[in-house]
């Protein structure tokens, strides 16, 4: 009851957070909490900060930043990174190559996050628009067929010719696999259980899925020695629930709207890879 109690607690201060953000940001809301030097620290500054801790995921420091202590405890922080910062600039260590790099970094790393925040901000990504994408891409969201195979596996192909010989001639496939197979599925007649596309060396996969049920292919050499598959059982694909995916479904939209938008700004922008460069770099 009481971490029940905790979860109800939390999904109000949560939505309480987005409206005390949403007041925040209104005009008027500019006033100096803290003075340091000649700098001051503003109301949106900590905002930002408290909105920050809150999407941590640290249940006691989201509890904590509603409080007034908490509200101090971060102004704190500020305060002190403002005191450093003010101590490098009298430094000059804002002439510093490698701090001028790494404020370069920052500055990228913040328009290219507002640019991309913006353009999430304006896609539809309500259910009814994430459901009709998921209809119109039904394949990707699906699960792939799968076949419960069994196989008789030699090391040579006289061998296989004779295993596959007594399959036709009506000698059950499980005791043949259980009698010749030199590997590990020897001891269950050669049942390989569940196997999805892909999973098996190619020559293999191609083979088991090109069988009906019941089917017993031809012989298929892999690396692994001389092989017999037998079908035993085929599940077809089936598209997975759209509940279950809807945050795949809101990630595949914004990925591939971010990639259209890198497409289109790549052509008024070109990019150069120096290759030289690349291969002879020395740490």
């Amino acid at each position: 009851m009481k971490k029940r109690m905790t979860l109800f607690m939390m999904a109000g201060l949560l939505a309480v957070a987005g409206a005390d953000a949403a007041s925040q940001e209104r005009p008027g809301r500019a006033e100096s909490v803290a003075q340091v030097g000649e700098s001051r620290i503003t109301q949106e500054e900590l905002r930002d900060e408290l909105v920050g801790e809150r999407k941590s995921g640290d249940t006691a420091k989201v509890l904590e930043s509603f409080t007034l202590e908490g509200r101090k405890r971060i102004l704190k922080v500020l305060i002190l990174r403002r005191l450093f910062a003010e101590e490098a600039r009298k430094r000059g260590m804002e002439g510093d190559p490698e701090v001028r790099r790494a404020m370069a970094r920052a500055v990228n790393e913040v328009l290219a996050d507002s640019l991309v925040r913006s353009e999430v901000e304006r896609l539809d990504l309500t259910d009814s628009a994430l459901f009709k994408y998921y209809k119109a891409n039904e394949g990707v969201f699906s699960t792939g067929a799968r076949v419960r195979a069994r196989h008789i596996v030699v090391a040579t192909e006289k061998e296989a010719e004779e295993a596959l010989k007594e399959v036709q001639e009506g000698k059950d496939f499980s005791r043949v696999a259980s009698e010749r197979n030199i590997d590990a599925s020897r001891k269950k007649g050669g049942e390989l259980g569940w196997v999805s596309r892909g999973v098996m060396v190619k020559p293999f996969d191609d083979e088991l899925f090109s069988l009906g049920t019941g089917e017993v292919s031809p012989i298929v050499k892999t690396s692994f020695g001389f092989h017999i598959i037998k079908a035993e059982e085929i599940e077809a694909p089936k598209v997975r629930p759209f509940d279950t995916v809807k945050a795949e479904v809101r990630k595949r939209m914004v990925d591939e709207h971010i990639q259209r938008l890198r497409q289109e700004i790549e052509k008024q922008v070109p990019v150069q890879i120096n290759e030289d460069v690349l291969k002879a770099w020395h740490e």
